[in-house]
């Protein structure tokens, strides 16, 4: 969504867990209630804007990729384009489809683990661990060290 964007979101995170949510209601295999989660970490300054940055200040340039400014020397015109930058929605359709996209990758993966079940202990080994670089290894928490192995 863009930063003017004045619809209630969950952005593309939301949306890929909306879709996926939908489908489990016609999945028999499907826990009662499921709730899909899509998260993210360290993110920083990122976009799923998959076509680039550019200045919306009439020149149609790329944005600097040193320093994301546009020819005026300031980043305040250099935005994001998504999917569907061209339809005047706020980023609307463009958020639909970045969701889109992660959502049909996730059921891809939850496909794939219903074809050759995927083991429950590695699933919840995976649920459970979390990586220590200091012993640059993955550890389980404290709560659930007696419950889940190392890896």
């Amino acid at each position: 969504m863009l930063q003017n964007n004045t619809h209630v979101s969950g952005d593309n995170k939301g949306v890929a867990a909306y879709l996926f949510e939908q489908a489990a209601l016609s999945d028999a295999t499907a826990a009662p209630g499921f709730v899909a989660g899509f998260s993210q970490a360290n993110v920083g300054d990122t976009t799923p804007n998959v076509l680039g940055a550019y200045c919306d200040d009439g020149s149609g340039q790329t944005c600097s990729y040193e320093n994301s400014t546009c020819a005026d020397g300031k980043s305040q015109s250099c935005h994001g384009r998504g999917p569907a930058f061209q339809k005047l929605d706020l980023g609307v359709s463009s958020c639909y489809e970045i969701g889109r996209r992660q959502y049909a990758g996730a059921k891809s993966l939850y496909v794939s683990c219903a074809a050759a079940p995927c083991a429950s202990s590695n699933v919840l080994t995976w649920k459970r661990t979390c990586w220590d670089p200091r012993r640059r290894r993955s550890v389980a928490p404290r709560s659930s060290r007696s419950t889940s192995s190392t890896t």
